[in-house]
């Protein structure tokens, strides 16, 4: 969508698998985004890094933009270099043979002040190179990366007689849209002003018109944006989570605001809010599964989180009987680590995680099967006779519960009892979290019970919604913050959203999502 005569899009002849399967049936976040401000610096390969840091976040694509000289009319040439697959298969070809890291020795004279970066997870539905960030706008040569998810856009175009009926995503909506005012105001500050207010759903966003870096998190504050510094004023960062900026060696300065538009430029940080506030919306899952547990988001370290509520799993069923508390790796260590503390069953390494294993989420049949028994390896030692507490985050589909049950009874486990940090997910999410079609939900219409019987399990115990809420509220770093902290977002689990919904969507799938505000949105 470039303009013509600018750069083509980057596309490398590696194997990128578009099938390539993904082991575990977790909800998947749609992306990280990452932005830095910085002359003199080696932006590119701050990024990649970066990117690299938020890998978690997205393993479909990935790609970064940065300006590279100036059309005839003026305006400044985005050069974006992106595909399909990890960070490294994507844009690692291209960038590190220029940027080799931080130490990396530049003309600044032609060096870019500035670059912005996205790392994406993407749908089997819509796995397409085309979709992958950032995006460019048409008018302005913007660049946009976008995480979260925004339902009802075509009433937003529709207002100003956008035609968005080329656009791969709800992501490129919404650049051409605030492409389109940017062009019209002469200004992409004036054109966030005037569109966000107007969007629905959730946002975190890093855009760059070449000469600033500008940053904008929607007034719920569903998902993370934190902004840092490098070190000795060398320059500005802004990231979905602040734990990147120990990876680069720069310093927290802090969140940014829901409802904030932070501009990074020359004169250093400039904000506004936009005409719109809603009350916080933190997203559950960011801190049960999505975030790195060694980071903090909004003053709430992520692995204390995820420890309490392993500890009110403990609290709240002190007549649970097993020899052996065993987490599911990586994704339950938090919580078993809190189980074990309080109830006093010793804590033991029964599941060993091959890490060099591909991904099975996308695969069906036998192939995903080989994988997952490729991909986990039974202790048996400590397994064999042994009543065993098999602790997760969460309980999706329960495909890979159920593998993991029988590998554990086939190596000697006499019973298995499953403990879930998050309570039953039973809903869409609307807000940037894929759970492909929603009616495979194993909670959705079954009870503790029946779920336990469907996976092979002796027994299944889910934490509460306000045992959620209470575990990641009073993680809070210092008790003062812990009233500054909004409302925690759980229409996953109780199917109450935070805007008026309307529409069929207990199958929702992410290609048709954007139909579902349509109704709302307008005011019929």
């Amino acid at each position: 969508m470039s303009h013509e005569g600018a750069p083509a899009v980057a596309a490398f002849d590696i194997e990128l698998a578009t099938n390539i399967p993904e082991i575990d049936d977790k909800p998947k976040d749609e992306c990280g985004v990452f932005g830095v401000y910085a002359p003199g610096e080696p932006v590119a390969g701050i990024t990649y890094q970066a990117l690299l840091g938020l890998q978690h976040r997205g393993q479909s694509g990935a790609g970064i933009a940065y300006p590279e000289g100036k059309y005839i009319d003026g305006r400044t040439i985005i050069r974006p270099i992106k595909n399909l697959g990890l960070v490294a298969e994507a844009i690692g070809r291209e960038v590190r043979p220029h940027y080799r890291g931080l130490s990396s020795q530049l003309d600044v004279s032609t060096a870019p002040d500035l670059a912005i970066g996205h790392t994406r997870y993407c749908t089997a539905e819509s796995n397409d190179v085309n979709a992958t960030q950032p995006l460019i706008g048409k008018e302005t040569n913007i660049a946009l990366a976008h995480n979260g998810h925004i339902d009802g856009l075509e009433i937003v175009a529709a207002r100003y007689d956008i035609d968005v009926t080329a656009t791969v995503s709800d992501s490129d909506m919404l650049t051409q849209i605030i492409d389109q005012r940017a062009a019209f105001h002469g200004d992409l500050e004036a054109s966030l002003a005037e569109v966000l207010p107007q969007v629905n759903g959730a946002y975190s966003l890093v855009i760059t018109d070449g000469e600033r870096v500008i940053a904008a998190r929607d007034p719920y504050g569903f998902h993370p944006l934190a902004l840092g510094e490098l070190s000795a004023d060398r320059g500005i960062m802004v990231a979905s989570e602040a734990v990147v900026f120990k990876d680069l060696g720069a310093d927290f300065i802090r969140d940014v605001e829901p409802g904030e538009v932070v501009t990074i430029d020359e004169h250093g940080l400039t904000s506004f809010m936009i005409d719109r506030q809603e009350t916080t919306q933190n997203c559950m899952f960011e801190y049960i599964y999505i975030a790195r547990p060694d980071g903090t988001i909004d003053s709430v370290p992520v692995y204390r989180a995820r420890k309490q509520l392993g500890r009110f799993l403990a609290e709240d069923n002190p007549d649970i009987a097993a020899d052996v508390v065993v987490p599911v790796p990586q994704s339950g260590l938090a919580a078993a680590a809190g189980f074990a503390e309080v109830s006093g069953i010793p804590q033991v390494e029964g599941i060993f995680k091959n890490p060099y294993v591909g991904r099975s989420f996308i695969e069906r049949g036998d192939k995903r099967q080989v994988l997952l028994n490729d991909k986990f390896r039974m202790n048996a030692e400590e397994l064999r006779g042994k009543r065993v507490a098999l602790v997760d985050d969460s309980i999706i589909k329960g495909k890979t519960m159920s593998t993991l049950i029988s590998m554990l009874r086939e190596a000697g486990a006499t019973e298995v009892t499953v403990l879930s940090s998050a309570p039953p997910y039973i809903n869409a999410c609307l807000m940037g979290m894929d759970t492909h079609n929603t009616s495979l939900l194993i909670a959705r219409d079954r009870t503790a019970e029946e779920v336990a019987e469907e996976i092979g399990a002796d027994r299944v115990i889910f934490n509460t919604v306000r045992r959620a809420e209470q575990a990641i509220r009073e993680s809070a770093s210092d008790p003062r913050l812990r009233a500054a902290l909004g409302t925690v977002c759980t229409a996953c689990a109780t199917g109450e959203y935070p805007f008026p919904v309307s529409g069929a969507i207990d199958v929702a799938m992410p290609r048709i999502r954007s139909k579902l505000f349509a109704d709302a949105n307008s005011g019929a």
